[in-house]
C-alpha cells in the first residue's frame, strides 16, 4: 500500500491515496483531523471514566477491610503512661521504661496500620511530619531512659511537652483517618 497525501483542502483535511498492488486499484480518502481528534476524546474519556469507576470500587472495597477497626483506639489509653513518664521525670519513677515501651509499640502500631491503609506514610505528608516528630522525641527520651538521665532533665521535660502537644495532633487526624474509613463501608 502506498501513502501519498494528494492536496492539503485546509488546515484539518487532507486526502489519502493508497494503492493496492495486488488489485491494481487507488483508493481517495478524505481524512479529517477534527473528526479524529473528538473521536480520540470520547474515546479516551470513556477510558478514564471506566477506570475512575475501578478505582472508586477498589478503594471502597479496600475501606471495607477496615470496617470497625479504629486507629484512635490505638492511642486512647495512653494518658496513663504518658502520666508516668511524667513521673519519671519529676520523681524517677520506676516503671518508666515499661510505660515509655507501651507508648513507642502504640506509634508503632499506628505507623503499621497507616501503611496497611495507605500503603505509606508519606501518602499523608501532615500525618508523616507529626511521625517523624514523634519519633525523634521518642528517641531522645529513649537515649535519656536508657542512660538513666531522666529525672530532673529539663530537657527530656521539654520534649514530652512537646510528645503530648504531637499526640494531640494526631489524634486529630486519626480521627479523621477513622471518618474517612467509615464512610459508605
Amino acid at each position: 500500500m502506498l501513502l501519498s497525501d494528494l492536496s492539503v483542502k485546509n488546515q484539518w483535511k487532507f486526502t489519502l491515496m493508497s494503492y493496492y498492488s495486488d488489485t491494481k486499484k487507488n483508493e481517495h480518502t478524505t481524512i479529517n483531523i477534527q473528526d479524529l481528534r473528538t473521536t480520540q476524546n470520547e474515546s479516551v474519556i470513556t477510558i478514564l471514566e471506566g477506570v475512575i469507576e475501578l478505582m472508586k470500587n477498589e478503594y471502597e472495597e479496600h475501606k471495607k477491610k477496615f470496617n470497625g477497626e479504629k486507629m484512635i483506639n490505638i492511642t486512647k489509653d495512653l494518658s496513663y503512661p504518658i502520666s508516668k513518664v511524667y513521673e519519671g521525670i519529676y520523681n524517677n519513677y520506676s516503671l518508666t521504661k515499661i510505660n515509655f515501651s507501651e507508648i513507642q509499640c502504640a506509634i508503632e502500631k499506628i505507623k503499621k496500620e497507616t501503611k496497611d491503609r495507605y500503603e505509606s506514610i508519606s501518602a499523608l505528608p501532615d500525618l508523616n511530619e507529626v511521625i517523624r516528630k514523634i519519633d525523634y522525641i521518642l528517641k531522645k527520651m529513649s537515649t535519656w531512659i536508657n542512660e538513666n538521665n531522666l529525672v530532673n532533665n529539663n530537657d527530656a521535660e521539654v520534649f514530652w511537652d512537646s510528645f503530648t502537644d504531637r499526640i494531640k495532633e494526631l489524634n486529630k487526624m486519626l480521627k479523621e483517618i477513622d471518618e474517612e474509613f467509615m464512610e459508605n463501608s
